[in-house]
This record gives C-alpha cells, sequence and structure tokens, in this order.
C-alpha cells in the first residue's frame, strides 16, 4: 500500500508540475517538427501506471478485496440477499456472470474491475477536465478506491456514471440518464 501511494504522490506531483509549465515539448523529426501534448502524455502514462498497479495486485491486498473476490469465486454468495432482497445490484450480477463465462481466475476480475475504473477516469478526465488533470485524478478516485483498493463497486459505478456529466451539459438526457442508471446498477 505504501509502495502504490508513494507512487500516486509522485504522480499528482508530476502532474502539478506540468499544469503549471503550460510548455509543450517539441521533437524534430525528420525534416518537421512533431508537437507533443504534455497534458495528454502525462494523463495515458499515469492512468497506465495507475491502471498495472491496481490490475496486477494479489487479491489479498486491499481492504474489500477478498470479499469481492468471494462474490466472483462462489455463486451463493453472489446471490446472496439481506431481508430479502439480493445484497449485490443486478449490473454487478451481470458483470461476474459475464466475467465468469470466460474464466474462474480471480486475477481476471481484479483485472478487470481495474480496467473500467481506470477506463471510465481517463475518458471523464480526458473530455471534461482539461488543464486540472491532477486534481482531477485526485478528486475523482484516490479518496475511494486507491488509498485502501476498498470500495471496488462504488469505484466502478461511478467511473461509469461520472461520464454522464457532459450529456448533462449537452442537454442529452436520455444518454446522461442510461449511464447513471448503468452505473447504478453496479452500486
Amino acid at each position: 500500500m505504501i509502495l502504490f501511494m508513494s507512487v500516486f504522490i509522485i504522480v499528482a506531483l508530476i502532474g502539478i508540475a506540468i499544469n503549471c509549465s503550460k510548455q509543450h515539448i517539441f521533437i524534430t523529426l525528420g525534416q518537421g517538427k512533431a508537437k507533443i501534448d504534455l497534458e495528454r502524455l502525462y494523463l495515458v502514462i499515469s492512468i497506465t501506471v495507475m491502471f498495472l498497479l491496481c490490475a496486477l495486485r494479489d487479491g489479498s491486498i486491499g481492504v474489500d478485496t477478498e470479499t469481492y473476490l468471494d462474490t466472483f469465486l462462489y455463486q451463493d454468495i453472489l446471490m446472496s440477499t439481506v431481508n430479502g432482497n439480493n445484497k449485490f445490484e443486478f449490473g454487478y450480477r451481470l458483470f461476474i456472470d459475464f466475467l465468469r463465462l470466460f474464466t474462474d481466475n480471480p486475477q481476471v476480475y481484479i483485472f478487470a474491475t481495474s480496467l473500467i475504473m481506470c477506463t471510465g477516469m481517463y475518458i471523464f478526465i480526458e473530455r471534461y477536465c482539461k488543464e486540472n488533470y491532477c486534481l482531477s485524478i485526485l478528486i475523482f478516485m484516490a479518496f475511494i478506491y486507491y488509498s485502501f483498493f476498498s470500495a471496488i463497486r462504488q469505484s466502478m459505478a461511478l467511473s461509469i456514471a461520472i461520464n454522464s456529466f457532459g450529456y448533462i451539459g449537452d442537454r442529452k438526457w436520455i444518454k446522461a440518464i442510461l449511464l447513471i442508471l448503468l452505473g447504478g446498477s453496479f452500486h
């Protein structure tokens, strides 16, 4: 956990430095210059590093990772009820059933959940958080998932539903509602 938080802090500090610099790097390729968007490069690299750290971690790392792994490994836990209602939401159960079609390897579960979270986070930041990549990463996920590798369903729901933001701003209500409902079907 300390290693991941150290990497996260380094990534955040690099983001602050990039956000403050507002300069583009130019690389000469042949006779012309290729312009590199430093913010986009930072975003891709930082999300990739965080994704790899999350996706390739052991199942014993995290506050509730083992609990969620049990929902993947054991159908009776996934279908458990509380006061007559399913304990786990419909979308999450479909997600687990879909993964089980291909494998029962718990590492695939960790990889797939990390992929959803990091992809949703990348899309949101890329589309809606211009010039604030560092702050966006810190606010969006750090205190929910990355700090203790917990709240897996909540983080998946948030990474899906947060992308309705642009549709709400554009008054595309049906697309926004569908994304919110899809996210809500996970938690």
